[in-house]
């Protein structure tokens, strides 16, 4: 289930990326692993980092980086189909 998506720029060779989605599933998981909003923060920052700008940092907090583990795949995944759709777009 889609819970919001974060209005963000970013240019890079191949695609223009102006969003990316935070699932339910991350606060799901935030919650199991009682994480509290500072973390939650963190891992939404870092998450921003690593869409947007590319970047890879890992977090003092050891729930900050099980979640980015988890959403890091989901992420690749979603750009990936993007990218493929817009290959498709421009093909034909």
């Amino acid at each position: 289930m889609l819970f919001g998506a974060f209005l963000l720029k970013r240019m890079s060779e191949e695609i223009k990326t102006k969003s990316f989605v935070l699932y339910d599933s991350f606060f799901e998981a935030a919650g199991e692993m009682k994480m509290d909003y500072k973390a939650f923060g963190e891992f939404v920052v870092l998450l921003r980092e690593y869409v947007v700008l590319g970047k890879e940092r890992r977090s003092d907090d050891y729930r900050v980086n099980a979640l980015l583990a988890t959403a890091k795949p989901q992420i690749k995944a979603s750009t990936n189909r993007y990218r493929n759709a817009m290959k498709g777009k421009d093909d034909g």
